[in-house]
């Protein structure tokens, strides 16, 4: 399988969007994904979309592994998905991975897995809960320019967000009604899905964030690349640090069920890992998506003094194809 670099997509643009997946199929793990994640302690995994074992038990089985989920940015959504044909001004889409994808968001909202949807994340996200997509900014009436970023320089911010008063993301910022934010995309929310609250708009209009309210689990999106700010600068901290609080916390409530449920004595495992070790930086690229999974190191008593051993929090990285940010 080739595989297309980040810095390749210039040089993608010589494919013709008929050729593109006939001549190269090529997905990759993202690394400022990964990064973003390892800054707030997360170790990269991977979990791949399979053609031979797509059943949903599979699909149940890799959310066994983790405790949260990030859905990264990638190729257009699936117009099919949203109940609309496919208009010129889209690009490449992989139904196989967008319907792999709402297999994911359906059975982690069941656990109540908190979500984090960039870009792509948010969009599909929307698309999941019922809510629609503008395929391409012409159909906004707006123009894009302000939403297409220099992809050699991501931290570089392209326009401004309004962040909404008394929103859930006021209280990530409690500081900046106003922030600058880096953009990639052309497609954006048209009809906001039922249950969703909009945190951020841009001077356009467009949904730049969002969240689900009235559940218990946690679903928050942005349409900006706050992992690439990060790079740079720590001024979108604050999303990934409060993703790691909320994948801490459902690793502890699904160990405290665990714990409930066993009728066994001795030590215990923390997180939904049956494992005590993890590996750090694990990524499979192919036809995939990633994960991640958090780790905090902990200690624990044993006959012969005092270990350290590495509960699993989680965090899911699932990395779409590596041509957009």
């Amino acid at each position: 399988m080739q595989l297309l670099q980040s810095s390749d997509w210039y040089s993608w643009n010589a494919y013709s969007r008929s050729n593109f997946f006939t001549s190269v199929r090529c997905y990759q793990t993202q690394i400022h994904y990964i990064e973003a994640l390892e800054k707030i302690g997360a170790i990269p995994m991977s979990l791949p979309v399979l053609s031979e074992y797509s059943d949903d038990s599979v699909v149940q089985r890799q959310l066994d592994l983790v405790d949260a989920v990030v859905i990264q940015g990638g190729l257009d959504v699936t117009p099919s998905l949203y109940n609309e044909d496919q208009a010129p001004e889209t690009g490449p889409c992989d139904l196989q991975t967008d319907e792999y994808l709402l297999k994911i968001i359906k059975y982690a909202s069941e656990r109540k897995m908190p979500i984090l949807g960039i870009c792509r994340g948010l969009q599909i996200l929307n698309v999941a809960f019922g809510g629609t997509l503008y395929q391409d900014f012409t159909y906004r009436g707006v123009s894009d320019e302000d939403h297409q970023g220099d992809q050699f320089n991501t931290c570089n911010w392209k326009h401004t967000i309004n962040v909404k008063d008394g929103s859930y993301m006021a209280t990530l910022f409690p500081e900046n009604s106003t922030l600058y934010v880096n953009s990639f995309h052309h497609q954006s929310i048209k009809d906001l899905a039922d249950g969703f609250v909009v945190d951020a708009e841009s001077d356009d209009g467009c949904i730049e964030a969002f969240h689900r309210d009235g559940t218990d689990q946690w679903i928050f999106g942005v349409q900006f690349h706050p992992e690439q700010h990060l790079r740079c600068n720590d001024d979108f901290l604050p999303i990934f640090n409060e993703l790691l609080k909320k994948a801490q916390e459902f690793a502890e409530s699904s160990a405290s069920s665990s714990t409930k449920g066993s009728s066994t004595t001795g030590s215990s495992t923390t997180g939904s890992s049956t494992t005590s070790s993890s590996t750090t930086g694990s990524s499979t690229t192919g036809s995939s998506t990633t994960s991640t999974s958090i780790t905090s190191a902990s200690s624990t008593s044993t006959s012969e003094g005092t270990i350290s051993k590495m509960p699993i929090w989680g965090v899911v990285v699932l990395v779409l194809m590596g041509i957009l940010f």
